[in-house]
């Protein structure tokens, strides 16, 4: 059962995005202004948040999976992840100032869109934030290591293009967003934010807390591309951090 009222949790542990009451605070920490970075670049929040009102019934409903088109497990679909970069969006970001981003299987023949954020932790003072940035196989704090393709089991369970596993969504559009900003998908910053680790500032480093934006950023480019639009079925899903992330993000 698909609940677009109340939060949801599903035997997977995934939360589902839920209530138009809550849509008002998706895409805000504090304001739904408009943000620049220094360079002009912007994300045309009101323009999003009417978007995802859209989106959203006007009153909360029930949908049965039977709702959503199942396909037999033989259907020809594309399989393979292509990874992205959010590259064109300054304040979109990793911890260590690389580009945030993840992988996606687009099938613009569904009208589901599921974005999944990764868990993985958190850190919150500059030692712990430090060796996050700097361990480049977890890939945790910093884009410039990924693959291109999706693995390390992260495209899995409701983001799996396998139907024997996720019968329900295997042939929705499927984005899996890469964590690497340690800060639990909730930083708002647009600007990296100065560490140091003691008072005598001989050992600091630049840090970027920009979890939220980079969720925004990915709303906006799918907003762009088509992908999402009026009409759409939208679920933001979440593993560990990541469920605490759509926590955040619908709360």
């Amino acid at each position: 059962l698909i609940l677009w009222g109340p939060l949801l949790t599903t035997c997977w542990g995934h939360m589902l995005l839920g209530s138009a009451a809550a849509r008002s605070r998706l895409l805000t920490a504090g304001s739904v202004e408009q943000e620049r970075d220094q360079e002009g670049d912007s994300i045309d929040t009101d323009e999003l948040l009417a978007f995802i009102d859209n989106l959203l019934p006007a009153q909360s409903e029930a949908y049965l999976h039977a709702d959503i088109e199942r396909k037999p497990t033989d259907a020809k679909r594309s399989e393979s992840f292509k990874d992205f970069l959010l590259e064109d969006v300054d304040f979109a970001r990793c911890l260590d100032g690389t580009a945030a981003g993840g992988y996606e299987r687009i099938n613009p023949n569904s009208s589901t869109v599921i974005i999944q954020l990764q868990g993985g932790g958190y850190c919150d003072d500059f030692e712990s934030c430090s060796s996050r940035a700097a361990d480049d196989e977890a890939g945790l704090g910093g884009s410039s290591k990924w693959g291109y393709e999706c693995d390390q089991g992260l495209c899995t369970g409701i983001v799996s293009t396998d139907c024997r596993e996720n019968p329900d969504f295997c042939d929705a559009s499927l984005v899996l967003l890469r964590y690497c900003t340690g800060d639990h998908w909730r930083g708002t910053r647009t600007q990296p934010t100065f560490l140091c680790r003691n008072g005598d500032g001989q050992e600091c480093g630049d840090f970027w807390f920009s979890g939220q934006k980079v969720v925004e950023a990915t709303l906006q480019r799918l907003f762009d591309k088509n992908i999402l639009q009026k009409g759409s079925k939208l679920i933001l899903a979440g593993r560990s951090s990541g469920g605490g992330g759509v926590l955040n993000l619908i709360d």
